[in-house]
């Protein structure tokens, strides 16, 4: 029985459009609880929020580390669907699923002792302690959100994903409130630990119906999505694949984290602005990861069909729409910041310390300078995202790992200790540092793109 078959033809401004769109509606729900989280705890307390800036980038390394593993199988995926070798499908989706299994093994000693190691010297190390170490008990659940992901994105069939997150998202709406502020004697307040709570049970809940859907019987009949045996040398194709993605998400996300610390200890304003700002771009990644995300599962496709004189093709397409969301949401962001900086700064009693840190008029114009930083830097990691996705699709993930961590100590890290510790740069100076490191990350895969030797690489034998 032939399963229903999306074929890409050339990777046009519509295929893009098609595959990428429900994966950016997908990416917008898991962000919008992010963006959640930090509003309600902007009104319930400054540096409940601040915390979760350094805490919370620091568990996101792990977590999304772990999702972008098990996820990586969907490279697998998608050369297997455009090979229409669709039986080996479902032994990939197990092999990471084992991965995911294996990971409880990490997680849980990281979330009763990792804390007390990351946040042991720092000024606000209760709360980011209590943050991180619930978020990241958590962790394994977003490896089965990206295990099972990875079996519906390679195909390109990517609007159940959309459904299930948008339950996902709607229970941490509900969740958050209640967990945060608590609710009479029945649900005492629990604040930051609320907040991660809800989180995590969000994240539970998604893996658990996508697996749910993964295993009916028409996939087993189809994908051989029963095959749940482990086989260690899929296994380690899986990783081969994986690993140095993952690799590369850690340090990355790792390397903001070491940053945000950095801004921390340079002063109650410099964390509050970047925070706010980070805040504000967290809502708007999503379509940038749901184009990489697409553009990786059609280059996949592309390559496994043999129709790789499509990728430049796909590349504009990709490049298109990430331009035409920049004009029509960044610039209106750039020259009329206030709405979305008064969601954070409404409630001034929240601002605990407001005259030691800065008279609330006298952020603004700060924040406005972040906010304008964080667009531009926004439009250049979308177009990263771009040639990266289409590295992906090929399973080109060594050079990323390798490149993308030079890029995060060349050009972020190492600038940043310069100029935030030791030279003690204002906030301006500081927050322009992201549109340096992203210029000069972008450059790397887009000369990878145009003058690598990847379009001969091929991770899947043919038959």
């Amino acid at each position: 029985m032939a399963p229903e078959h999306i074929t890409y033809t050339s990777g046009n401004l519509k295929e893009v459009w098609k595959t990428s769109l429900p994966l950016m509606f997908s990416w917008l729900s898991v962000v919008l609880m992010t963006f959640v989280d930090r509003l309600y705890l902007a009104r319930y307390s400054t540096s409940a929020l601040n915390s979760t800036v350094t805490s919370g980038t620091i568990a996101m390394a792990f977590t999304y580390g772990l999702q972008t593993l098990c996820e990586m199988g969907g490279v697998l995926v998608a050369q297997y669907n455009g090979a229409q070798q669709y039986r080996q499908i479902g032994p990939v989706i197990w092999q990471v699923l084992w991965i995911t299994l294996f990971s409880f093994v990490f997680f849980i000693p990281l979330s009763f002792w990792g804390s007390d190691f990351l946040f042991a010297n720092s000024s606000q190390g209760i709360l980011e302690k209590e943050y991180f170490s619930n978020l990241v008990l958590f962790g394994p659940a977003l490896g089965l959100l990206g295990s099972i992901s990875g079996f519906y994105i390679g195909r390109g069939f990517t609007s159940v994903i959309t459904k299930v997150v948008i339950v996902g998202n709607i229970s941490n709406v509900f969740l958050d409130p209640l967990l945060i502020f608590g609710w009479g004697e029945t649900f005492p307040a629990m604040g930051i630990k609320g907040a991660a709570i809800a989180t995590g049970i969000s994240w539970v809940m998604q893996g658990l119906i996508l697996f749910l859907c993964f295993i009916r019987a028409n996939n087993q009949k189809i994908f051989d999505a029963s095959a749940w045996r482990l086989d260690p040398k899929l296994l380690r194709d899986c990783l081969k694949i994986g690993l140095p993605t993952t690799l590369f998400i850690v340090l990355e996300i790792g390397g903001w984290g070491i940053f945000y610390m950095m801004m921390r200890d340079a002063g109650p304003t410099h964390i509050l602005v970047s925070g706010i700002c980070q805040s504000i771009l967290i809502l708007f990644v999503f379509v940038g990861c749901g184009v990489q995300k697409g553009v990786a599962a059609i280059a996949g496709n592309l390559i496994g069909a043999q129709k790789t004189e499509h990728l430049n093709q796909l590349m504009w397409s990709g490049v298109s729409i990430i331009t035409g969301y920049f004009l029509l949401t960044c610039i209106p962001l750039i020259f009329f910041p206030d709405f979305m900086i008064s969601c954070f700064l409404q409630n001034s009693g929240s601002v605990e310390g407001a005259t030691m840190v800065a008279d609330l008029e006298n952020l603004r114009p700060l924040l406005h300078f972040g906010l304008a930083c964080t667009c531009i830097y926004l439009y250049l990691e979308d177009l990263r995202m771009v040639f990266s996705g289409i590295l992906l699709g090929a399973g080109d993930t060594f050079f990323l790992m390798v490149s993308g961590v030079l890029a995060v100590w060349l050009f972020l890290l190492i600038p940043s200790y310069v100029i935030i510790v030791h030279s003690q740069a204002s906030v301006e100076v500081s927050i322009g540092i992201w549109v340096f490191y992203s210029l000069s990350a972008l450059l790397i895969p887009l000369y990878r793109f145009y003058f690598g030797k990847w379009r001969e690489r091929k991770v899947i034998a043919t038959t």
